[in-house]
């Protein structure tokens, strides 16, 4: 079996008075991490998964919370585990 690794990022755009609620919940979210935010409601997300179906459903998720207008995939690689690195 192939097993992968998946490294992703986004912006999700949120009403920026609810920033602070939706940095929480997407924190909770297994993967994902929160590297920046402003006031005005933008928020910098990393994920990681060992499928790429696995990064469609967190922004999938993400865009499904309350307070948040959209979330964007920026980029997404992924490599192969089994892959040898010179």
């Amino acid at each position: 079996m192939n097993e992968e690794y998946h490294i992703s990022s986004a912006v999700v755009l949120c009403q920026p008075d609810r920033i602070k609620e939706v940095i929480d919940q997407i924190s909770d979210l297994e993967g994902l991490e929160v590297h920046g935010f402003n006031p005005e409601g933008k928020i910098v997300v990393s994920i990681e998964s060992q499928t790429r179906n696995n990064i469609v459903t967190t922004l999938e998720d993400i865009g499904k919370l309350e307070a948040v207008l959209s979330s964007n995939l920026v980029f997404h690689q992924f490599e192969s585990a089994n892959e040898e690195v010179s």
